[in-house]
């Protein structure tokens, strides 16, 4: 029997936690009126209830409707006593008691902070705030700020990304540089990226990259890093009062830049495994690096959750780390792996997944094998 929906049991100030995956999209368009498309809404609309996993107790989370929520956690077996479940039509009351002291979407953006203006929430960020956060989370920022104090620690790392403002310009590097990597400074899942292995492909892709440049004023081109070995990842949290604090490893799976899975396991169990390749040494050396990097570069007025991408990879019978990707400052699917293990420390490692079975996306976990 499914428990009524509680919103109007308020117990204390709350943080408001929202679920809105198409930020990555929202950031490239970066408007107010923001639609998303099918994908990205039908993933909101059927993983809204996910925050459940990190909120805290008497937090809630909008939902599109409470009791499918609590039905999604109750199958899952999660723990959510103390969680507030609560739909648009619904958030009146909280507005009303002003107990809501925080909001913590999946990532910050002009859309989803025009979405909750309109439901008469104060957004803790000004537009130009906004601009500097969108400015942060783009490739390009990462690959200036990032890149090459990283290339610089050890002889076991390979990365370095071009950004161009002018379509020849980049076309032009890409035809000297191949095989290598297109990437438009902001997008979502792999959609903003393109592989050129092969002169053919500048010529068959050539309206894409001049389509990027004149939509965002630039593209980055970047070495091809074939014979991969592992996608991974470190998750980070920027904290209230300064400072960044490195919360633990993300192994995933992608298929052509798009998102498959998590590995959901011990930090031991997947250092093991990393170690088949890389000393923890190297590990511990990136991660500080960046925490020290990123404290000193982060907008101070932003906390919350973030992570870096990183790659494994065989060239010329060596091993290589591409230690950043890219740098997502927002929430990650890493971070819900992590919160997931801390729900079940002592559980096998286990498999997150996201599945569409053509009508609804589902969120599932498996026995997984190392």
């Amino acid at each position: 029997m499914h428990r009524k929906a509680n919103y109007c049991v308020i117990l204390a100030t709350m943080t408001l936690h929202i679920f809105n995956p198409e930020h990555d999209i929202a950031l490239a368009k970066n408007i107010y009126r923001f639609t998303p498309p099918k994908a990205g809404r039908g993933l909101r609309e059927d993983l809204d209830f996910l925050p459940a996993l990190w909120a805290q107790a008497d937090d809630c989370v909008l939902v599109g409707d409470e009791l499918t929520a609590h039905r999604h956690v109750e199958d899952l077996q999660w723990e959510a006593e103390n969680i507030h479940f609560v739909s648009t039509k619904n958030i009146t009351k909280l507005l009303k008691d002003n107990v809501i002291n925080a909001i913590a979407p999946w990532g910050w953006d002009r859309s989803i902070a025009f979405e909750l203006q309109k439901m008469g929430l104060q957004i803790p960020y000004n537009s130009q705030q906004l601009d500097e956060l969108r400015r942060v989370s783009s490739r390009q920022w990462s690959a200036d700020h990032l890149v090459s104090p990283l290339q610089q620690l050890d002889d076991r790392i390979f990365c370095g990304a071009h950004y161009y403002n002018n379509a020849d310009e980049a076309l032009e590097c890409l035809r000297r540089e191949l095989p290598c990597v297109a990437k438009a400074p902001w997008s979502s899942s792999g959609r903003g990226v393109r592989f050129f292995r092969q002169p053919s492909h500048i010529s068959q892709q050539s309206s894409w990259v001049r389509s990027v440049v004149s939509a965002q004023g630039g593209i980055l081109v970047e070495p091809f890093c074939d014979n991969k070995i592992a996608d991974f990842g470190m998750e980070f949290t920027a904290l209230p009062h300064g400072g960044v604090r490195y919360d633990g490893l993300s192994l995933f799976s992608a298929d052509h830049g798009q998102y498959t899975g998590n590995l959901v396991a011990s930090e031991t169990t997947k250092r093991q495994w990393l170690s088949q390749w890389m000393d923890d040494r190297l590990l511990d050396a990136v991660s500080a690096h960046l925490c020290d990097e990123l404290t000193r570069l982060l907008p101070p007025f932003y906390a919350g959750p973030l992570g870096v991408d990183m790659l494994l990879f065989r060239r010329e019978d060596r091993v290589w780390l591409n230690p950043c990707i890219e740098l997502n400052l927002r929430n990650t699917m890493g971070h819900v792996a992590l919160h997931l293990f801390q729900r079940q420390p002592s559980a096998a490692p286990h498999r997150m997944q996201i599945r569409f079975d053509g009508q609804h996306y589902h969120f599932l976990l498996a026995s997984a094998q190392l």
